[in-house]
């Protein structure tokens, strides 16, 4: 099951608003969903997360995506798997961004 919740436009005030909580993410850039990403207590919340991808800790890739969706998780990895398994399956490839070079 996709990441459910609404997008929101990746600018600034809108990342400093999102969850201080655990989750799973998703970077879109046009209608591609270009990256999934998940945050932990080992990585921070869903906020610092965006946070890195939008200064550009993790390069011009995903800084550029234009809006972003989250949904808050127990379990951020495994659900950050569940969302890229159901990707894979229903495009037969991961997002542009997960793939591994």
């Amino acid at each position: 099951m996709p990441i459910w919740s609404r997008r929101w436009p990746f600018l600034e005030y809108t990342v400093d608003a999102a969850p201080l909580d655990a989750g799973v993410y998703a970077l879109w850039k046009n209608e591609e969903l270009i990256y999934i990403g998940a945050s932990n207590g080992a990585n921070g919340s869903i906020r610092a997360r965006l946070k890195e991808h939008f200064s550009g800790v993790f390069g011009d890739q995903t800084r550029t995506a234009d809006h972003y969706s989250w949904e808050v998780a127990a379990d951020p990895r495994k659900r950050e798997m569940e969302v890229l398994e159901q990707f894979r399956r229903t495009h037969g490839r991961l997002p542009r961004y997960n793939q591994k070079s």
